[in-house]
């Protein structure tokens, strides 16, 4: 038998009985195929769903599997389909789509059809495969579709046949489609498939190294298959190898190549269907080293109206190109922000893109100065959004200040992070604190700009005050104070002596603490700035508690609460409400300090934040609990433990606890205090050199008499 007949019997099975041709056109997957057991679970509800033709939608990026899972579950359905699987390629990731005239006649003559008996004109060609496939039960795949429109001609009309479709869009024009929309393989899938290429024996003796290199894959099954290939083709070489060739971005889609497979292919072939303006908005998204990108931004680094790159975006989600994460906000996979960023750079887009996030984070960070806004409601308003806008950008903040200060900007680096302050200190987010904090410290450095490092360096004082490192935050302020003077900026000054004098506190170098900030409330009032004044007699207030002169410090309180009214900020006042509540608790002023700490407990929820509403909330139910109020005390403390759960950093909300639980036992609250310490030693993650610290003082407060233990 010559190879061609037996080519031609093996597209073909003869029923015999009913002298049938049975077509077995879609070619086999590849024995190696690996995962997507839910995507199959999806496609086989369809199948089995008992609706009249169904027909299944398998979308994706260029490079997710898609012809690869087609031909995979159409071998699975072929007992489901005694009558054949029809197959045809419509080439919708060429630059012209294949004519559905073409495959009418492919599809005909497959079921039988004299080639002199199929019809020229394509509706009638469309009218009899519906005929022909009326009364059979045939799975039609139709792979690399271009439109909706290219398959309408081809899809069975009533009957027991499916229809099942791969395509780079959406396909959301397919009348009662089912969609199976194909992401990155989950990492143990694509370590599985990678496995079945690179052998076990080195997927045990390098596991680290195999999933990185997943990882450089972006998990994105074709690249796996080429990284996978490499290996198969070296039996004697090492995963870590192949890692060190991918590591370089600039050259890390070159090495995905292996024979006729290539990533930057199938990318290349999907931008050449793009228009203009969809190739300018994926080279602005990939310009920057951010998560995900709003139309606002990519709108600015565009030049281009915000609602008509709305819909060059959306046009662009709809070719999964991007993937639109929420309503406004679309994300790039990591192999088409490097194929886009060679291949469609757009002239200033960078420069503009971070010229965006500098006035976005300066403008946005107004709505943390509550005397910016006359109307404490607008405040409040812009407050919100300001906090919502930080939410969604706070991972690109940070990358792009580390960006900025890695291309020389450093200008904009400094700016970034010193009107990030405010944000990162809101929410107490020291990672993200101290990174840009670093960038901002040595982008000024470089400039020569002592006033701004006097700045970056006191941030970084009080965020080692937050973290309890009082040695090190002392360290910071004091160098702070140093350039703030030798620069002339007396603002910063002050700040550098009020937080100076605060942590001198805490070490019990009183005189001096007394000195800071005596100093600090000075260099305010010259300047007229009641925020920081009312800061002086917070700390003040800190400082009378430590001396234990109560009386002194509800009157230090009073006055940085009484400065906030004066200067229409009665919300910044919340710490020193709280603060007088605690002093009020201690002298036994029950009612006084339940009135003050519901205040803060208010005030704290309408600025969203956690943990001063959670702290206001616990002490508050010590004042119940030393009242004997049990009840009352026990649904607080649960509640502010609930509060403290929304913090982000797990090690702050577990500091918070301690530092509640410590203030309890002071105030004579042992049920409290046994209450947090236990909570945060459950808070607490892996053991570190400052967790362990943390745990310490967790022990010592719990061998306190006035804590009972638990039975």
């Amino acid at each position: 038998m010559s190879i061609a007949s037996a080519r031609s019997i093996s597209l073909f099975q003869v029923n015999w009985a009913e002298h049938q041709m049975i077509p077995r056109q879609t070619p086999s997957a590849p024995a190696d195929f690996t995962g997507r057991t839910d995507e199959i679970a999806r496609i086989d509800e369809a199948m089995a769903a008992g609706t009249t033709t169904p027909v299944v939608a398998i979308t994706g990026r260029p490079g997710s599997g898609k012809t690869t899972l087609a031909k995979q579950t159409a071998a699975l359905l072929t007992d489901r389909f005694p009558d054949g699987q029809l197959y045809a390629n419509l080439y919708g990731d060429r630059s012209r789509d294949r004519d559905h005239a073409e495959v009418l006649g492919l599809f005909l003559r497959a079921l039988g059809t004299p080639d002199s008996q199929v019809p020229a004109d394509p509706d009638e060609a469309s009218a009899l495969l519906r005929t022909t496939l009326a009364h059979r039960r045939v799975l039609v795949v139709l792979d690399n579709v271009g439109s909706a429109r290219q398959i309408r001609p081809l899809l069975p009309g009533p009957s027991s046949s499916a229809v099942l479709i791969t395509s780079r869009r959406s396909m959301a024009a397919v009348e009662g489609a089912w969609h199976v929309r194909l992401g990155n393989l989950p990492e143990r899938d694509a370590l599985a498939f990678l496995g079945h290429m690179a052998g076990s024996r080195r997927m045990a003796e390098e596991p680290d190294e195999a999933r990185e290199l997943v990882r450089l894959c972006r998990r994105l099954p074709l690249a796996l298959r080429i990284a996978g290939g490499q290996l198969l083709a070296k039996p004697q070489g090492t995963i870590g190898s192949e890692v060190a060739l991918l590591t370089p971005v600039h050259r890390r889609l070159a090495r995905l190549r292996n024979d006729d497979l290539e990533v930057a292919g199938v990318f290349e072939s999907a931008f050449l269907r793009l228009t203009t303006e969809q190739r300018q908005a994926l080279g602005c998204g990939a310009v920057l080293p951010v998560e995900s990108f709003s139309t606002d931004l990519v709108a600015a680094m565009a030049e281009r109206p915000v609602d008509d790159m709305t819909e060059v975006l959306d046009s662009v989600s709809e070719l999964n190109l991007i993937d639109q994460v929420l309503v406004d906000r679309f994300q790039l996979h990591d192999l088409i922000r490097i194929f886009a960023a060679e291949h469609t750079p757009v002239p200033g887009a960078e420069e503009r893109g971070v010229t965006y996030y500098v006035r976005q984070v300066r403008d946005r960070e107004r709505a943390f100065y509550q005397w910016e806004f006359p109307d404490p409601g607008q405040w409040l308003r812009a407050r919100d959004d300001a906090l919502a806008w930080f939410d969604a950008e706070r991972i690109n903040v940070v990358s792009v200040t580390r960006h900025a200060a890695g291309t020389g900007r450093d200008k904009e680096a400094v700016s970034l992070a010193h009107h990030f302050f405010h944000y990162v200190d809101h929410y107490r987010l020291w990672p993200e604190w101290e990174e840009t904090h670093e960038y901002g410290l040595a982008a000024a450095r470089r400039r020569g700009d002592a006033s701004e490092e006097a700045r970056f360096l006191c941030g970084m004082g009080l965020m080692r005050s937050e973290q309890d490192r009082h040695p090190e935050a002392i360290a910071y302020q004091r160098k702070s104070l140093e350039l703030a003077r030798q620069s002339g900026n007396r603002e910063q000054a002050g700040w550098a002596c009020v937080h100076l004098g605060t942590q001198l506190s805490y070490e019990r170098d009183h005189e001096a603490a007394g000195a800071a900030l005596r100093e600090g409330i000075a260099l305010f009032r010259e300047l007229g700035d009641m925020h920081g004044e009312s800061w002086g007699f917070a700390g003040l207030g800190d400082l009378y508690v430590a001396t234990a002169d109560l009386e002194a410090a509800v009157d230090a309180y009073r006055e940085s609460v009484q400065i906030r009214r004066r200067g229409g900020g009665e919300h910044g006042a919340v710490f020193m409400r709280t603060n007088l509540g605690i002093v009020y608790m201690r002298l036994g002023h029950y009612p006084e300090a339940a009135e003050e700490l519901g205040e803060a407990i208010r005030l704290s929820a309408e600025l969203h934040d956690s943990g001063e509403e959670a702290r206001a909330t616990a002490l508050l139910g010590s004042v119940h609990a030393m009242r004997g109020e049990a009840d009352a005390a026990g649904q607080l403390f649960v509640r502010a433990r609930q509060l403290l759960d929304e913090i982000a950093v797990a090690e702050n909300a577990a500091l918070i606890m301690v530092r509640l639980a410590e203030t309890q036992l002071n105030a004579k609250d042992g049920i409290g205090a046994a209450f947090f310490f236990h909570s945060a030693l459950k808070t607490l993650g892996d053991n570190t050199p400052w967790t362990a610290g943390v745990r310490r003082r967790v022990s010592g407060g719990l061998a306190d008499p006035l804590i009972e233990p638990l039975s």
